[in-house]
């Protein structure tokens, strides 16, 4: 068997996202107006949501 390449899902990777919209919540100490590098995983809802741009 040869070497198998494997493209890392979307859900998996480090982005950087830029906060620019108060998040609520609970588990995330993320402030306005600041950016962070983060896993996608964790910031897909609120990108969605446009409280997150992806830098």
């Amino acid at each position: 068997m040869g070497n198998m390449i494997r493209t890392p899902n979307i859900d998996t990777t480090t982005v950087v996202a830029k906060i620019v919209d108060d998040l609520s919540s609970d588990d995330m100490q993320l402030i306005k107006g600041r950016t962070y590098i983060v896993g996608y995983d964790v910031v897909k809802r609120y990108v969605e949501e446009g409280k997150v741009e992806l830098v």
